[in-house]
């Protein structure tokens, strides 16, 4: 299968009919963010085959539960919602025992996990997503089973600690997902977590607009191929990019290096041009 490639106003998302968020193939394979399937991805979207509109009509409306361009929902107005305030109380539900426990189970430290404003819905443990101004604009959740959904009526964004990369960073880290950047935060680093392996370009590149960047990929070919694109968007002159990998296991969270063995690895990556 060919590179994922981001929905856009002139290439609209044939699942949903949005022009963000979603990604598509050539061959036909899409993975949208808003519209549920039988066939859930590990970035919270889910996968749809479109061979042709017929294929595509009834994939859409027998799946259970379908985006804003269902036709049970056309007309009617999308519910505004207040992200931050949604993020807010969920932070305020979550239990210390619970995030204690969240943190054993996930090998990270409770302060990395709170740093990334951890909350709880009543199911499923949630991390906000924002975007380049620090406005909460959709809320990723993990179920009790690991599984990654998004909540519905959201955009994607980055995950962000609490108070930002700070005005004295002079060099950031850039994870997939909020598990991978508090394994980065527990390293003692700057550090911020794209959506997936392929969004938040357009952000990652305003909040790290003044500093260094070292991209820690996963070790699989879509987050190698993802890390390569933003390491490219990011290149300036004047400005250090790196791309590392785990030494371990498939990525931050598994391989959960110390200050030391990232700074190290860090120093010994070539800068990427």
């Amino acid at each position: 299968m060919s590179e994922w490639k981001r929905v856009s106003a002139k290439i609209i998302c044939r699942v949903c009919g949005h022009k963000d968020w979603c990604t598509y193939t050539d061959e036909g394979a899409a993975c949208c963010m808003r519209t549920v399937s039988n066939r859930p991805l590990k970035n919270g979207g889910f996968l749809f085959i479109i061979d042709d509109k017929t294929a595509l009509s009834k994939m859409r409306f027998h799946v259970g539960q379908t985006g804003r361009n269902d036709s049970h929902h056309q007309g009617k107005p999308s519910p505004v919602i207040d992200w931050n305030a949604k993020a807010k109380q969920y932070a305020a539900n979550l239990a210390t025992a619970d995030l204690m426990r969240l943190a054993t189970n996930l090998g990270l430290s409770h302060t990395s996990l709170s740093r990334l404003q951890v909350g709880h819905d009543g199911q499923a443990f949630t991390f906000p997503m924002q975007n380049a101004n620090g406005d909460v604009v959709g809320i990723r959740r993990r179920l009790p089973d690991g599984k990654k959904l998004s909540v519905k009526g959201g955009h994607e964004g980055c995950f962000v600690p609490v108070g930002g990369i700070g005005d004295m960073a002079t060099m950031v880290m850039v994870a997939e997902g909020p598990t991978d950047t508090a394994a980065l935060l527990d390293a003692g680093f700057s550090a911020i977590g794209r959506p997936n392996c392929v969004g938040g370009v357009e952000i990652v590149k305003s909040i790290t607009a003044r500093c260094d960047v070292v991209i820690l990929s996963d070790n699989d070919v879509p987050g190698e191929r993802g890390a390569m694109a933003l390491a490219k968007a990011l290149v300036r002159p004047g400005r250090i990019v790196r791309v590392i990998y785990p030494l371990k296991g498939k990525d931050a969270r598994a391989w959960h290096p110390d200050y030391a063995t990232l700074n190290a690895v860090i120093k010994n990556t070539w800068q990427y041009q």
